[in-house]
C-alpha cells in the first residue's frame, strides 16, 4: 500500500525541473536570482512556486541569504512546518530531512566541484 502525501504519491512522487547549479557572482543578488528560476519554472510550466523549497544552511532563516526576505516571486515565503498550500516554502538544510518538494533550491552552499549524476548527488562539504 502506498503511502499518501499532499504533494504525491510515496511510490510515484512527482517529477520537477531538472538539476541546475547556479553560482552568484560578486555584485549580484541571490534573491534576484531565485526570483528568476522560480519565474522560469513557472513560465515553463515545470513547477508552481508552492512545490518549490528552498534549503539554506542556516537555522535561523534571518542568517541565510534570505534574511528578513517574506516574498520571493510573488509568493508569500513561509518556514515549511507553517507554510499554507499557496506558500513558498523554506527551511534548512539539516530540517528537511523527510520532506519533500517538486523542486528544491539550496542556497549558501559552498559551490560543487564537479557534476553527478542526479541518482548519485549527495551534499557534502569541501575537504
Amino acid at each position: 500500500m502506498a503511502c499518501w502525501n499532499p504533494r504525491g504519491r510515496a511510490d510515484r512522487l512527482p517529477e520537477g525541473p531538472e538539476p541546475e547549479v547556479h553560482s552568484i557572482e560578486d555584485g549580484q543578488d541571490p534573491l534576484k536570482r531565485i526570483e528568476e528560476i522560480i519565474q522560469r519554472w513557472r513560465k515553463e510550466g515545470l513547477c508552481r512556486p508552492d512545490e518549490v523549497m528552498i534549503l539554506h544552511k542556516e537555522s535561523a532563516v534571518e542568517e541565510s541569504f534570505l534574511g528578513s526576505k517574506r516574498v520571493i516571486a510573488g509568493c508569500n515565503l513561509r518556514d515549511v512546518l507553517k507554510a499554507g498550500a499557496s506558500d513558498l516554502r523554506h527551511t534548512s538544510i539539516n530540517k528537511a530531512k523527510g520532506l519533500d518538494a517538486k523542486a528544491v533550491i539550496l542556497i549558501g552552499c559552498p559551490p560543487m566541484t564537479e557534476e553527478v549524476a542526479d541518482s548519485d548527488a549527495y551534499v557534502t562539504s569541501p575537504s
